[in-house]
């Protein structure tokens, strides 16, 4: 079974894992820019600030020899010191140039060494030449090294240009790769945020709408109304189950609805009949009271009123034999309808424990989609990490330009790369943000669930006590037949009496018949017959009226069922 639990649970895992890819790939992302980074600041740039303090320290020791065959002053001293300075650079130069395996090498080996010997070539021939007052010579010699220092000077410039074109080159690929990376996660967070969305709308419709259905039905059952149509049920899961649960309770009860209908109009046909029989009874025997105070009125018309008693005995024998049959049969179905009435108890009581069960589970679901708030706020807490590392990248961007500023004019290329990677933490926290914007929304989505399945259980309440007031109404209505029952068997009883005294009655006409003379005793004897039966009818008639008012009280409490 797909429970509401697995979809929910399994829509969560999802949106997590899709968002750890996103997170990976951005990681990995500044990572490799990182890297670069690193790559640019601890390798070439160096080797690109040592090419050009070669190139700095190359023209100022040319300066230094013009300025001292020109002034004379400090600019040999000078030179000296540039000479110590271009050792150094020339060391930290070829330092880095091997470490970090230079294409550039081989040329900077040369032009060191080639420096190294214009350097002792204006030592010799044209600062000692001109300390030995020999300034025409220097002069000339100075001239002629031109030539060697312009290769020199040009060839650092040279390196350090090809120095730029590489470090721009990577700098360029820094961007376009963190463009991308942008682009790229952009894009996954877009869809992983519209998928969630649409998923979100319809998890809410599949949960919401048939919810909304078993409602209505379960409202339509505790009105009485039992002829709507049954629920389509498609899905497997709980609120599938509850759904098929309603279309059986609702067919069960419109058929257990439908026998006692049938029931309750076969009692109220015959407790018809039997009052109808018990009036005619009761005015047959008003008759053979009658004709006894006529025959005791006197001997001589007894002769006369003697035929007419038999006739009158033998219509009230098929009465009362009639009202005996109309008797049993009013009993039986009696017992039908207590049976039907016992039976329509018992499934109502399974009713109520149905509703019972979906109280239940209503109050899981409940439960269960107040958990996704602790999701959610799993997925928050992820969030903020994800906000902490663009704040970080972001910080860090930050001291990458205060260092390129430092720099001056070598870290300007580098201070590029820094402004790039902080505008990506700036998108990587505006993203950070709307993700949170989203993640808040879906929580809200998800209260409205929560309160709409708390609608739901409302319902289920309120269709519960409905089924279980049905139910008291059975109930009511089994003791009112039992009670039928026991009154229609004090009429069985009467009726039984009223044939024993009927015979008796036909026995003592025929004597009345046979033996004139004991007509005084006969006459006597069916007197007190009579009143004993008017008072038999009397009973009967009560106990048939009776029967008529619950029999119309029964067809009342099944009218308010439509079926």
């Amino acid at each position: 079974m797909n429970s509401i639990r697995k979809k929910i649970l399994a829509s969560i895992l999802t949106v997590v894992a899709l968002f750890a890819v996103v997170c990976a790939y951005l990681s990995w992302s500044l990572y490799l820019a990182k890297e670069t980074a690193n790559e640019i600041a601890s390798e070439q740039l160096p080797l690109l600030i040592a090419e050009e303090n070669l190139n700095i320290v190359a023209s100022n020791l040319l300066s230094t020899s013009r300025g001292y065959l020109l002034t004379e002053g400090d600019f040999k001293d000078r030179f000296e010191m540039h000479a110590e300075e271009f050792e150094i650079y020339a060391e930290e130069a070829l330092q880095i140039a091997q470490k970090t395996r230079s294409a550039d090498l081989e040329q900077l080996e040369n032009l060191i060494t080639l420096n190294r010997e214009m350097i002792e070539a204006i030592r010799v021939n044209v600062l000692d030449v001109y300390d030995a007052d020999n300034q025409e010579l220097a002069q000339k010699n100075f001239h002629s090294i031109g030539g060697t220092a312009r290769e020199v000077i040009d060839g650092y410039a040279e390196l350090v240009d090809h120095q730029e074109v590489m470090i721009t080159e990577k700098e360029q690929r820094v961007v376009a790769k963190s463009e991308s990376t942008m682009v790229s996660a952009i894009t996954i967070v877009i869809v992983v945020i519209v998928a969630t969305v649409i998923f979100t709308f319809v998890l809410a419709g599949k949960v919401t709408k048939p919810i909304q259905q078993v409602r209505e039905q379960l409202k339509a059952i505790g009105e009485g109304k039992l002829d709507e149509p049954a629920l389509k049920v498609s899905s497997n899961d709980e609120i599938g189950d509850i759904a098929r649960e309603a279309n059986h309770m609702q067919q069960q009860l419109r058929t257990m609805m439908s026998e006692i209908k049938g029931v309750s109009n076969n009692m109220s046909m015959h407790s018809e009949e039997l009052l109808q029989t018990s009036n005619e009874v009761q005015s047959v025997t008003e008759q053979v009271a009658g004709t006894m105070e006529e025959l005791a009125s006197g001997s001589e018309s007894q002769a006369t009123h003697t035929g007419e008693i038999a006739t009158a005995m033998e219509n009230f024998m098929e009465k009362v034999e009639l009202a005996n049959e109309n008797g049993k049969k009013i009993q039986a179905s009696s017992q039908d309808v207590i049976e039907m009435t016992e039976r329509g108890y018992n499934l109502m009581n399974l009713s109520e424990a149905q509703m019972t069960n979906i109280d239940a589970i209503v109050k899981d679901s409940v439960q269960k989609v107040k958990e996704l708030d602790v999701h959610y706020q799993g997925i928050s807490r992820f969030v903020a990490v994800i906000e902490d590392i663009a704040n970080q990248t972001n910080l860090l961007a930050l001291n990458a330009s205060i260092e390129a500023a430092r720099a001056g004019e070598q870290g300007r290329g580098f201070a590029v790369v820094a402004e790039e990677i902080r505008k990506f933490a700036e998108q990587s926290a505006a993203s950070v943000t709307e993700i949170i914007e989203l993640v808040g929304s879906i929580q809200v989505e998800s209260e409205k669930v929560t309160e709409s399945l708390s609608d739901g259980y409302v319902e289920v309440e309120v269709g519960t006590n409905r089924i279980r007031e049905t139910s008291e109404t059975f109930h009511h209505i089994r003791e009112l037949m039992s009670e039928t029952v026991r009154n229609i068997q004090v009429v069985s009883g009467n009726l039984m009496d009223i044939t024993t005294n009927s015979k008796e009655m036909s026995n003592s006409i025929q004597e009345i018949a046979s033996l004139s003379e004991q007509s005084s005793a006969g006459i006597e004897e069916t007197s007190a017959s009579a009143q004993q039966t008017m008072s038999s009818m009397e009973e009967i008639t009560a106990s048939a009226e009776q029967l008529v008012k619950i029999s119309e009280q029964l067809n009342t409490e099944v009218a308010k069922f439509k079926m």
